[in-house]
């Protein structure tokens, strides 16, 4: 994420999606924390702003007094260039909102019904609307409209890269819990039993040339490319912040990291939209000592007989 805003500030109206929003601003690397009472606010964004890079805040605006400390705060806003983003939506989509989430709103207690609560709260922060840098209706967007909108404002028009987790393993160790898209390749030619190409790796070239010398290996390899070039923009569109793809083999040792290495080639020549890849062989030093301890445990007794 190139040159993000360093600190970003949300007031708005309850069930406006100010934990949505905060919650994507989260994904893209901010640290995020809401209910902030505008006195302390200034404190806060100091401290966070030393251990984070990225900090963004909401603010707590449904008493009177914090009103009040909201004028001196803003003006500090305004001097540091600091953006202030107001949330707000028609009545009937807060009303909704905040039966669907279960919500209580701040102010029912001093009304009648929620509706009451809503139209009394869109009153008292009339004032505060008027000094925000950004206004955006949430009612009138969907998730990914209302998150585009503030990824222009917060990366200035840039569009995060979506961050695409390369990862061999190996299926006799588990299946990787975090993986959203697996291959396995346990079908291809395995160099496990040539005993010359059993101690060497995926990315080494005698195992790369022994698996795409194979005609099967060649056509799986195309159709696994073809498959991540056409869903990884459709990924991509969704601003999906990380998409992990897990390629299996036996002990993923040898075709798992071949695919993984040739994957991690030809994706950024062919990648129009600009992702970052992020390459893991989760399985390799294990299955390398293991394979290394058995050869000596078989060379050992071949010995002794």
């Amino acid at each position: 994420m190139d040159n993000p805003l360093p600190i970003v500030c949300f007031a708005g109206l309850s069930g406006a999606g100010k934990p949505n929003a905060l919650a994507h601003l989260a994904r893209l690397g901010y640290f995020c924390t809401d209910a902030v009472v505008p006195s302390l606010a200034l404190t806060t964004l100091t401290e966070l702003s030393s251990h984070y890079p990225q900090v963004a805040i909401g603010l707590e605006l449904s008493r009177m007094e914090f009103l009040a400390e909201f004028e001196q705060l803003v003006a500090e806003l305004r001097d540091r260039s600091i953006p202030l983003i107001f949330l707000e939506a028609d009545d009937d989509s807060l009303v909704q909102q905040l039966s669907a989430t279960r919500s209580r709103h701040p102010l029912q207690e001093r009304t009648n019904s929620v509706l009451e609560a809503v139209q009394l709260e869109r009153q008292m922060l009339a004032p505060v609307r008027l000094q925000c840098t950004h206004t955006l209706n949430t009612g009138l967007l969907t998730t990914g409209q209302l998150q585009d909108c503030l990824e222009r404002i917060v990366l200035r028009q840039e569009v995060p890269a979506l961050v695409v987790g390369l990862t061999s393993f190996g299926f006799k160790y588990g299946l990787p819990v975090d993986a959203n898209v697996v291959f396995d390749v346990r079908c291809l030619p395995n160099p496990y039993y040539t005993p010359k190409l059993r101690p060497l790796t995926g990315r080494d070239a005698p195992i790369r040339d022994f698996l795409f010398n194979h005609p099967v290996t060649q056509s799986t390899y195309q159709q696994i490319l073809s498959t991540l070039n056409h869903f990884l923009p459709l990924y991509s569109a969704e601003r999906r912040p990380w998409v992990q793809v897990a390629i299996g083999c036996t002990g993923g040792q040898h075709r798992s990291v071949a695919i993984v290495e040739q994957l991690t080639i030809d994706l950024g020549q062919s990648a129009t939209t600009g992702y970052e890849f992020r390459l893991d062989h989760r399985h390799l030093e294990r299955s390398q000592a293991e394979i290394a301890a058995r050869d000596a445990h078989f060379t050992r007794g071949n010995g002794s007989a």
